[in-house]
């Protein structure tokens, strides 16, 4: 009996925690926002419409980042179980595998448990609602079929469910979150951990970009900048491969540190299957898909820039340039960084107001950071709803087909 009602239980109880910290969060009282959002100008309702866009790319670039690792990390298990050099065949990509244990369990089996957690997923009808694209038969050669493949649509729905619990203290419950749901979803636990680490060095190297504009408008040696920036990213292009095998090393070398299995075996219960164990090749992007998801979240930023410059002449304190807005916001994330708190609170706030009052005063400044967070918890909240609408709307669609 027990067993029935514990789960709802405990989301319960974890909604009730979300909403709590995100509610510490707010840095204005209900009535002070109720006020705000009835005099707030259309502009800051588009604003966050166009921020909630924003983290919708967002999540679809790490959509992309997880079936590209996916991907990888199955032609890694094929290649590590046959004779012969790795080639990815890859622009760019390096063979890097990590040591192989003939003791361990067989590619065919991984690829039968692989199938068998995706069909359970499929019929569990949880907020994933199970992969979306069936496990690939067996190929001729007796290889093991691919991992499933996240579709766009739960990709989305389980990226925005785990989104919230970043308000949680601790700033990474929203990634074990995401985790647990990927799990259920068929995905590999290689591909999920390579996707969380791509995913944050991009967001960062993206916001590097952002307030390279931003130190250049606000520099006297702008030439100097960008001679630097442009020599740190072809360094970057011209030394990926080694740095991605150094990469793949220390991930090998992790996975085998006993205190760790525990954890991982948690997240990601399923012994038999080479994802979960610490002998299979880690998944690792290309080159050319490494760059390509930095120039995608490029893009993301600049829409990030729309919304934010929206927002900030919402106040009709002054006007500033798309560029600086962009920048300042990307800058005060990445300083964000520093703080303990979640979500950079504090940190994110104080560069804010620094940056905006250069060009609209100390005033609206402190305004605008104030908003700002609420601003991104609306779009966020925006972004949830419009992913339940669709969900619901495409889940009636398949429904009346069949």
């Amino acid at each position: 009996m027990r067993s029935k009602w514990w789960p709802a239980a405990l989301k319960i109880l974890l909604a009730a925690g979300i909403v709590y910290a995100a509610q510490r969060n707010l840095p204005l009282k209900a009535a002070d926002l109720l006020q705000f959002m009835l005099h707030a100008k259309v502009s800051f309702y588009i604003s966050m419409v166009v921020f909630a866009i924003f983290l919708m790319l967002q999540a679809g670039i790490w959509v992309l980042i997880v079936n590209g690792a996916s991907r990888a990390g199955s032609e890694g298990i094929i290649s590590a179980g046959s004779t012969g050099p790795t080639n990815t065949g890859a622009s760019g990509s390096t063979p890097v595998t990590a040591s192989v244990d003939t003791t361990g369990p067989t590619t065919g089996n991984a690829g039968t448990t692989a199938a068998a957690g995706s069909a359970s997923a499929t019929s569990a009808g949880s907020d994933t609602a199970g992969p979306a694209d069936s496990a690939a038969p067996e190929t001729p050669g007796g290889a093991p079929p691919p991992p499933p493949k996240l579709a766009m649509l739960q990709g989305l729905r389980l990226f925005i469910n785990s989104q919230f619990a970043k308000y949680i203290p601790g700033g990474f419950w929203n990634y074990a979150g995401r985790i647990v749901l990927a799990t259920q979803a068929g995905i590999p636990l290689p591909a999920q951990l390579a996707a969380i680490v791509y995913e944050n060095v991009l967001l960062v190297l993206a916001a590097c970009a952002y307030a390279l504009l931003l130190a250049v408008e606000l520099s006297r040696a702008p030439g100097l900048l960008v001679g630097g920036a442009l020599a740190a990213a072809l360094g970057l292009y011209a030394g990926y491969a080694p740095l991605t095998a150094l990469l793949s090393r220390a991930f090998a070398a992790a996975s085998r540190w006993p205190r760790l299995q525990p954890l991982l075996r948690r997240l990601h219960p399923r012994p038999s299957e080479p994802a979960a164990e610490p002998n299979s090749k880690w998944a690792l992007l290309s080159r050319n898909q490494f760059f390509a998801c930095w120039g995608y979240f490029l893009a993301s930023h600049f829409v990030m820039g729309i919304a934010f410059w929206l927002l900030c002449n919402s106040f009709g304190a002054g006007r500033i340039t798309l560029l600086y807005a962009a920048g300042t916001f990307a800058t005060s994330w990445l300083l964000g960084l520093l703080s303990p708190l979640p979500g950079g609170l504090g940190v994110r706030e104080g560069f804010l107001v620094y940056f905006l009052s250069l060009k609209l005063g100390t005033e609206a400044a402190v305004h605008i950071s104030v908003i700002a967070r609420v601003w991104n918890i609306m779009a966020e909240l925006t972004f949830w709803m419009l992913i339940q609408i669709i969900s619901r709307l495409a889940g009636k669609v398949r429904w009346y087909e069949a």
